[in-house]
């Protein structure tokens, strides 16, 4: 076993809603895709290799159409592990 096989092969911001526990835990987790760091997830599956982020502008803000955030549904290699105390920061 190894040490990050512990954590959700999925999981999606609704989840952090109604659970505190897993909420806290998702703080602390790194989720890249093809090896680059991923903000703004707000679901993945590693197991489909895909996740949906929130589509930003070039300035790196949250894009909004009709009141709504926009997201991006993308695949690859889908990764999910701990935050390392600095490396990650």
């Amino acid at each position: 076993m190894k040490p990050d096989d512990f954590l959700p092969k999925r999981l999606s911001v609704d989840q952090l809603r109604e659970d505190p526990e897993l909420a806290s835990l998702a703080q602390a987790l790194v989720i890249t895709l093809d090896g680059e760091v991923q903000d703004k997830v707000v679901s993945y599956d590693t197991e489909k290799g895909t996740l949906r982020r929130y589509a930003t502008d070039a300035e790196g803000l949250i894009i909004v159409r009709g009141g709504a955030a926009v997201t991006q549904d993308v695949s690859g290699r889908v990764e999910v592990h701990l935050r390392e105390r600095e490396k990650d920061i």
